[in-house]
């Protein structure tokens, strides 16, 4: 990944910082919460076809571990959800399903890791009507077995179906534009919405795609966030 590359990669991960630190915020607007999965969702997958490509020379470009996090941060947000769900309604079973801990992630083999993705993944799937009120949407679904599909891909010992794979994704300029109308069209415009509501909110957000733009050196105006090319 070029400097260019890396530097709106930068500005992208400071944004998805600020929006995760101010979820309580972004969660009274649905639309906001599904914006901000899907932007998550093409920043990991940038990451991981970045890991593909064998380009580790920086720190802030994709790794297997960075895929793992954002796994288990999926993994047990739904498994929260369910937890809840099932103590409001009195399923013991389903508390005990629910009830993961973030450390027991990090400790077991990576392929049961994916595993447990899975059986999160069916356990909501069965009660996604039920888990809406309770902040798992099928968007969220979606994304943490993006996450689950793009983690097996990095763990996998099978070199000719990384070759098989590495054919059909889609290059880092494909993913780089996609996430730019991600960010400005639906993320820029939602928040654009807290202006009046909540100054505070939407001056640090403008702040962070500000500050983050400029180490890209672009000189477009506004806030810096034309994607280069590769």
């Amino acid at each position: 990944m070029n400097y260019k590359y890396l530097n709106y990669l930068n500005m992208l991960l400071s944004v998805k910082k600020f929006l995760g630190e101010n979820s309580a915020v972004t969660s009274v607007k649905p639309a906001f919460a599904r914006a901000i999965t899907r932007l998550n969702e093409k920043i990991a997958a940038i990451q991981a076809l970045d890991e593909k490509r064998g380009e580790r020379g920086s720190g802030v470009t994709g790794t297997k571990s960075q895929v793992k996090e954002y796994l288990i941060d999926n993994i047990l947000k739904t498994a929260g959800a369910i937890k809840a769900y099932a103590s409001e309604n009195n399923k013991p079973d389903l508390i005990k399903e629910g009830s993961i801990k973030k450390s027991d992630l990090i400790k077991i083999r990576e392929l049961d890791l994916v595993k447990r993705a899975d059986s999160v993944y069916e356990r909501a799937l069965s009660k996604s009507a039920d888990l809406n009120d309770f902040g798992v949407e099928a968007a969220d679904l979606n994304s943490m077995m993006d996450l689950r599909n793009t983690f097996s891909d990095l763990i996998s010992e099978v070199g000719s179906k990384q070759g098989q794979r590495a054919g059909k994704t889609k290059s880092l300029d494909t993913l780089f534009e996609e996430v730019k109308i991600i960010l400005e069209q639906q993320v820029d415009g939602l928040a654009e919405t807290f202006k009046k509501d909540n100054p505070s909110f939407y001056n640090q957000y403008k702040a962070v795609r500000v500050i983050s733009d400029r180490g890209g050196r672009r000189g477009n105006g506004g806030n810096g966030s034309t994607p280069p090319q590769q």
